[in-house]
């Protein structure tokens, strides 16, 4: 006990932490999994004609239909116009972009009396490039900022049937595709080139601050849905939103997938918290294995034993027979080695 005070307490920590962990994870996986239940029994299918009734204030709407809005997104400075939910503008800016190649061998950071070589190419970026902290800044400017900022336009009113669409639904169009437009701009320091503007002079060999600007939509008038959210007066609220005609198991499914992905993630994490709580602890448990436990796997065991544990008592309220099932692997370990001794006296015996 002395020699390893060290161990055992952090030992004794690292194996709290990982239990406390895969206890609050498990308590989340059997909420998600009495919500998608509850969800199931408890959303209402309408039709885009149906009208919007009272008695569902509150309640999971189901619902599936074309989107419609009141008005398409614009900017004018480019005759852009299209009716989607969503318009981004990128911009990117011709810039100078340096290089650092040092000697060979060299690992320290490069200085003003160091060997290494800056070379110096211009790029179209997204973000500005601070020139000032290049090691020739004598023929490398950059500008202070974007002369034009990138932005993402949405528009306010989205309808599906007779209901609108919150915030959080619109936010779940992300499939951008670029805008192809043949008009040309009327200002005539804008070109317009394979879907690009460009505000340069020459296209074909831009200078150093010259911007170009791409803008592509999401959420196209007129494309297909499917939604489940809660009806709160006229609007849709939630984060339930998938392209296409989706049966509404399948929706909540693959969200309850998406979820799973992260319990499983913080289940090998807890677990193997545990594990490496275990193996500090080796040489305490090691002393008071009275049961016969495999020494060489002993930190295996017993992590596995505690994970087992602890997801059986969380999910024995939701599940008996699966925490029944999970609860006789914890325990199974322990019990194996006297069904084992009980076998040989018996052999033994009978001999």
């Amino acid at each position: 006990m002395r020699g390893n005070f060290g161990n055992i307490i952090f030992g004794t920590f690292l194996l709290a932490a990982g239990i406390w962990l895969l206890y609050s994870n498990e308590m989340k996986a059997v909420e998600m999994s009495n919500s998608l239940h509850d969800a199931l029994n408890s959303v209402i299918q309408v039709h885009l004609l149906d009208p919007i009734y009272d008695i569902n204030e509150g309640m999971l709407i189901y619902i599936c239909g074309p989107i419609q809005l009141d008005e398409p997104l614009t900017e004018p400075e480019y005759g852009i116009s299209v009716p989607a939910v969503k318009l981004k503008r990128r911009v990117q800016m011709y810039q100078w972009v340096e290089e650092i190649t040092k000697k060979d061998g060299d690992d320290t950071l490069p200085t003003a009396d160091s060997s290494f070589t800056a070379t110096y190419t211009t790029e179209w970026k997204d973000k500005l490039i601070d020139s000032n902290r290049f090691f020739n800044t004598a023929e490398h400017h950059n500008p202070k900022e974007f002369p034009l900022k990138s932005a993402m336009y949405v528009s306010e009113v989205v309808h599906l049937g007779r209901y609108t669409l919150s915030p959080e639904l619109k936010d779940r169009f992300t499939d951008f595709i670029s805008v192809t437009s043949d008009e040309r701009p009327e200002r005539r320091d804008i070109k317009l080139h394979v879907g690009l503007y460009y505000h340069s002079i020459d296209v074909w060999n831009p200078e150093v601050g010259d911007i170009r600007v791409q803008f592509s939509y999401a959420g196209l008038q007129g494309a297909i849905v499917t939604v489940v959210g809660k009806q709160v007066n006229s609007e849709l609220k939630g984060s339930l939103l998938s392209p296409g005609r989706v049966p509404v198991y399948m929706l909540l499914s693959q969200q309850h997938a998406h979820h799973t992905w992260f319990t499983r993630l913080f289940r090998i994490l807890a677990w193997m918290l545990v594990y490496l709580g275990t193996t500090f602890l080796h040489h305490l448990i090691k002393t008071y294995n009275r049961i016969g436990l495999d020494e060489n796997w002993l930190s295996v065991t017993l992590s596995m034993c505690v994970g087992l544990l602890v997801t059986a008592l969380v999910w024995y309220s939701h599940r008996p027979w699966l925490g029944s099932i999970l609860f006789t692997g914890s325990v199974l370990p322990f019990i194996w080695p006297f069904i084992k001794r009980l076998h040989t006296d018996q052999h033994y015996h009978s001999l």
